[in-house]
């Protein structure tokens, strides 16, 4: 099996492989290969292109072949920011608005790293300096290693949009299996991709799953996010690669829906009190959960919008 410093590879079925982040290297967030016996379909490319360039020498090695298709989750840079390094070979497929998400959004981020990278750095040393808590203070030193290595690199990404999109379903049909690339809109962000292999009955979910982790909600509907993840489930999978955290199960998925209500309720409990997000206490269930950082985070995110919403 490749190595590399940036993923560890997990094989999930015969020519399946689900290519897992390692905390605080170049990759973020998790990518999958998929051989479709006469072509082979890459799943998300990760935050950098080092990252991404393991990511295709591991797809070659696996099935003899470079990428053809890549296709993306959803627009956060820790998945797409990769796809660079995998053109022209492959096409990049994506939802429209997905693309025109890539193509705002991580123009901007890799405008402001640029600029502003150093200052970014101080400001995120200074917050764990500050942080008593052990585990909170763990997390943002895996959080910022990560964002050392893309600061690092900002200067050589080029923003790579997807040349073909689809609006509901799009069926890639190979020798070997079919792939299907589905989107129920928004959830984690405005426009997520799930990618589903119905013979085998597995899902890579991108972010709207993250396992034994605290999902960033900032950037979507915790409502859509609810509905979307029974409607994932309905697919039928057993299978679950997430876009953060360990391959799981259908049950890892439900706990997903339940943190992202959950948070969604304390935030607004908590902003119509006027209590800060920091002094809101993380629920047992989730105590134990990577990322506890984000906890906070999400509440202050998700109570601004609530109280903007009231005003």
């Amino acid at each position: 099996m490749p190595t590399s410093r940036h993923f560890t590879l997990e094989r999930i079925a015969d020519g399946v492989y689900a290519a897992l982040a390692t905390p605080g290297a170049g990759a973020l967030g998790n990518a999958g290969i998929v051989d479709l016996g006469d072509r082979t379909l890459v799943f998300d490319t990760f935050l950098t292109p080092q990252a991404a360039q393991d990511l295709r020498t591991a797809a070659e090695a696996l099935t003899g072949r470079p990428a053809c298709y890549v296709a993306n989750s959803h627009y956060h840079a820790d998945h797409v920011a990769g796809n660079q390094v995998f053109v022209p070979e492959a096409q990049v497929i994506a939802t429209p608005r997905m693309r025109e998400l890539i193509a705002e959004k991580n123009a901007a981020l890799i405008a402001e790293l640029r600029a502003h990278g150093a200052e970014y750095i101080a400001a995120a040393e200074a917050r764990i300096r500050a942080e008593s808590d052990r585990a909170r203070r763990r997390a943002l030193e895996i959080g910022l290693a990560g964002d050392r290595e893309f600061i690092s690199v900002a200067d050589t990404i080029r923003i790579t949009l997807p040349d073909v999109t689809f609006d509901e379903r799009l069926v890639l049909h190979g020798s070997a299996r079919t792939a299907e690339l589905v989107t129920f809109g928004a959830g984690h962000t405005e426009s997520d991709v799930v990618l589903y292999l119905p013979a085998e009955r597995i899902a890579f979910v991108g972010d709207l799953g993250f396992f034994h982790s605290h999902a960033w909600a900032g950037d979507g509907s915790p409502a859509d996010w609810e509905r979307a993840v029974p409607r994932v489930l309905a697919l039928g999978a057993e299978i679950l690669v997430p876009g953060h955290g360990p391959v799981g199960t259908p049950a890892d998925l439900e706990g997903v829906g339940r943190y992202v209500g959950e948070i969604a309720r304390l935030a607004q409990d908590a902003a119509a009190r006027g209590v800060s997000p920091e002094d809101v206490p993380v629920p047992e269930a989730y105590r134990e959960w990577d990322g506890v950082d984000m906890f906070a985070q999400n509440l202050k995110a998700l109570g601004a919008r609530a109280r903007s919403s009231a005003s």
